[in-house]
C-alpha cells in the first residue's frame, strides 16, 4: 500500500504510532502551509505486506483520526 494522510498536530503521533506497529512505514511527514488553524501535517505512509494485515493497520491509524463516523 501506499498513500498518505492529512492530520492536526494532535493526531501524527497516535498515528504514527498505529501504522509503525502494524508493519506501515512512514516515509514523509511535512506541512504545506505557515499560519494555517488548526497546524496541518501530510502524513506519507508505505507498505507491503499481507492485504488483510495492511488493512488492520489502516484501520488502528483511522482509528485515531477526528472523522465523525456515520
Amino acid at each position: 500500500i501506499t498513500g498518505d494522510f492529512v492530520l492536526t498536530a494532535k493526531e501524527v503521533n497516535p498515528v504514527i504510532n498505529a501504522m509503525q506497529d502494524n508493519g506501515i512505514e512512514i516515509t514523509a511527514l511535512h506541512s504545506h502551509m505557515l499560519d494555517e488553524k488548526p497546524r496541518l501535517f501530510f502524513m506519507h505512509f508505505w507498505a507491503n505486506d499481507d492485504a488483510q494485515k495492511l488493512a488492520k493497520g489502516l484501520r488502528a491509524a483511522l482509528d485515531k483520526v477526528a472523522v465523525k463516523k456515520s
